[in-house]
Parts: structure tokens; C-alpha cells; sequence
């Protein structure tokens, strides 16, 4: 059975719960459990693009960082700025 959903700032009372877009709602049972989340389909299109972006720097966590400064003279001698 479903009672209400609450809004962030409700529930940014709990001092566990990380900051969410003022556009996103949780629903809750009967004893104040969240069950479900009720947001607009911009904060879900962030949450994809956040999590996307989670997954390249895990993926490229052990690369080698290059020198900025050769990075750019390889582009120039390639031509391509």
C-alpha cells in the first residue's frame, strides 16, 4: 500500500540520504520505507549521463596520464589544430 511521496527537502532531513534534484520524489509505504522514485526525465537523462561518466573513469583509472604539452605538439604536427 502506497501513502505518499516525499519531496528532497523532506527528506534531506535524514542526514544519510545525499543531495537529489528538487525534481525527483520518493514514494513510501505505510511505515516510511522508500520504494520508488518519482523524477522528471531531465534528472533521469543526468543520472545516465552522471553514471556513463562514472563508468569512463573507472575504465580509465590505471592509464598513464600524458604531458599536456606533448599532447598539444602531437596535434600540431598531426595538423589537426
Amino acid at each position: 500500500m502506497w501513502v505518499k511521496a516525499l519531496t528532497p527537502r523532506a527528506v534531506a532531513r535524514d542526514k544519510k540520504v545525499a543531495a537529489m534534484p528538487e525534481d525527483v520524489e520518493y514514494v513510501v509505504d505505510a511505515k516510511g520505507r522508500k520504494k520508488q522514485v518519482l523524477m522528471s526525465y531531465k534528472a533521469y537523462r543526468q543520472l545516465l549521463e552522471d553514471y556513463a561518466d562514472l563508468r569512463v573513469k573507472a575504465e580509465r583509472q590505471h592509464e598513464v596520464p600524458e604531458d599536456f604539452d606533448k599532447v598539444l605538439e602531437e596535434l600540431r604536427d598531426a595538423g589537426r589544430i
